[in-house]
């Protein structure tokens, strides 16, 4: 490698270069390495810096000759007769995890706020139970025997993992606060914006407790207890807050909870909520709108008044036309605003029900009021082959059904029903076709109400789609992370354990950030997970004269080694080089004491 200029006049340019031979020719070509920059500029900065730059050349040459230098590798040539006489290895795709957890400044944030004596220890358990959840979740009991067979894991005892709960109990304010730091310097994240949603997690027992409840699981575990988790994400899917509720508390019950918390993080005056219609309880809307808030949520056409139905179902009022690009005669898409006064009921406080004249019966609790909201209603044609293709589905097993009756009472339990007249007297079972006419109507149209009456339907549509995030965030924590069931009982250690796996969906969502930032590409959290999962280095030769070499690195590794800016590999490393490029000393592993 050696330093040239390329270009002319104000357009030259330093440039590292090679001179490489054309396979099967004496001649040679030139290899630009690295485009530095104008010599011009540089020399302004500079008068000294050509000969920097050679000097920078002769290192880089240097370093990579080393580099390619032939090893030699000592082995004691035993018989195989138990397991320490295989080749070690150990899992080190963590290195990943470890790189943003630095990033993130965690380490010196738990160092300081922890509040123990032993907080470094804390903070390493913390980072170890975090790490295993984004690698091979496991109960607590397994994720601490399985530390070992990573690199540069130190050995802690059980109890201090324990101890960690309670701290994640104790911090889970504080943590969330601090990586919301974090995401608003480092992220494009919008406000004041959140997309809001709640799901259930289950427990392996029926011992209820202040948290653990029986209620309605969304996981149709109803024979065991359950906590509620609210949980707010922004526009990129990256958590802002959650909440655990009590497992017997209704979804409408969590929201204006989220909504003050939300607003005192971030001393916001107005919040647009995105949520899923199963969230747009009454007294909900009407406390966003008393708040100076926004809501976007979906709306139910077929459970909406009559006049709604009408002349949302009705050709007047539809703008925006779209048809088939190779046929014009085919409608594709249409929408259209109703302007709606949504009427809703709102709590008195003491002072306005004492203020109420006396009568007889109950006092009064409630008042009627209005909201101004506009109701957007969008067609598409995809939308409706799909809602027809949804509803043949349900009456295919229906139909199924009535040829076999000796099921029809463990599909009522499950709701299958729904497209099921049954005669009680004569216990005749048939099709609902009024029911299944009136839905039909509907097909490829959906509804979503705002009081935000500033939103063109287009806004309006792309605000709610990124509800889909929250989804699958639930989805990441439950099936990737398996942070339900919960194998956890006091409170404080249930509540301890989510603030772990929030934790982990932040690293998560963060990474997923950088990547598509990077690549302006999406990656599954599964694809990561096994990324880091599969890393391996395998030990080679005897002490003193190791080396350790990477195993099953797949190209998501090397795509997500790229976006976090984490050097190259060696294919044979020292320990000490291996600690140069991952951050992960293993010098006083177990598995390198015994060779």
């Amino acid at each position: 490698m050696y330093l040239a200029k390329s270009g002319t006049g104000k357009n030259m340019y330093y440039v590292f270069r090679e001179d490489v031979r054309i396979k099967g020719t004496d001649k040679k070509k030139h290899l630009v390495i690295e485009r530095i920059g104008r010599v011009d500029e540089l020399k302004a900065k500079d008068p000294d810096i050509e000969s920097k730059l050679r000097l920078e050349a002769k290192r880089r040459t240097v370093e990579k000759k080393n580099k390619f230098q032939p090893i030699t590798v000592t082995y004691d040539n035993q018989i195989v007769e138990e397991s320490k006489h295989c080749l070690k290895t150990l899992y080190f795709g963590h290195n990943h995890i470890f790189k943003i957890w630095s990033d993130m400044k965690l380490t010196n944030f738990f160092n300081k706020k922890a509040n123990k004596k032993n907080a470094k220890f804390i903070e390493r358990c913390i980072y170890g139970l975090v790490m295993h959840r984004l690698t091979e979740p496991m109960s607590v009991w397994s994720t601490i025997k399985d530390l070992d067979t990573y690199a540069g894991i130190e050995s802690i005892g059980s109890d201090v993992y324990y101890q960690s709960f309670d701290v994640l109990y104790d911090m889970k304010e504080e943590i969330i606060n601090y990586l919301n730091g974090f995401m608003k310097e480092n992220t494009s994240r919008v406000g004041p914006m959140a997309y809001y949603d709640v799901t259930t997690h289950s427990f392996e027992s029926v011992r209820q407790g202040e948290l653990r409840m029986f209620g309605f699981s969304k996981n149709h575990k109803n024979n065991e207890v359950q906590v509620v988790m609210g949980l707010l994400i922004d526009n990129n899917g990256i958590p802002i807050s959650f909440d655990i509720f009590p497992g017997n508390t209704m979804d409408q019950k969590t929201l204006q909870t989220a909504v003050e918390d939300l607003k005192k993080k971030y001393q916001l005056s107005k919040i647009v909520v995105i949520a899923d219609r199963g969230l747009n309880g009454k007294d909900n809307l009407v406390y966003l709108v008393n708040e100076g808030h926004d809501f976007v949520i979906a709306y139910t056409l077929k459970k909406s008044p009559i006049d709604i139905q009408e002349y949302a179902l009705s050709e007047d009022g539809w703008c925006n036309h779209v048809y088939d690009a190779n046929d014009k005669s085919v409608l594709t898409w249409k929408e259209k605003i109703i302007p709606y006064k949504l009427t809703a009921k709102r709590e008195l406080s003491e002072e306005e029900i004492k203020a109420f004249p006396v009568t007889r019966g109950r006092r009064k609790k409630y008042v009627e009021v209005e909201i101004e909201t506009n109701l957007h209603i969008t067609w598409s044609l995809k939308r409706k082959e799909k809602d027809y293709a949804d509803r043949a589905r349900v009456i295919k097993g229906v139909l199924d059904l009535i040829e076999n009756p000796s099921k029809i009472n463990q599909s009522i339990k499950r709701g299958k029903n729904q497209y099921m007249k049954i005669d009680i007297d004569t216990n005749k079972i048939e099709l609902d076709i009024e029911k299944i006419k009136r839905h039909a109507q509907f097909d490829g149209y959906y509804a979503i109400v705002t009081n935000q009456l500033n939103y063109r339907t287009n806004e309006v549509t792309e605000l709610y789609k990124g509800l889909w995030k929250i989804e699958e965030s639930f989805r990441v924590m439950k099936t990737d992370f398996k942070a339900s069931p919960v194998y956890l009982w006091k409170d404080e250690h249930v509540i301890g354990h989510f603030v772990m796996c929030y934790m982990a969906l932040s690293i998560i969502r963060y990474t997923q950030f950088l990547y598509k930032e990077k690549f302006d590409e999406t990656i599954s959290a599964e694809k990561i997970m096994t990324a880091w999962r599969k890393a391996k280095i395998a030990i080679l030769g005897n002490y003193p004269n190791i080396y350790l070499s990477p195993m099953e690195l797949n190209e998501d590794y090397f795509r997500l080694q790229q976006c976090l800016n984490i050097s190259p590999l060696l294919k044979y490393m020292k320990v000490n080089e291996f600690k140069k490029f991952t951050n992960l000393d293993i010098r006083e592993h177990p598995a390198l004491q015994s060779l």
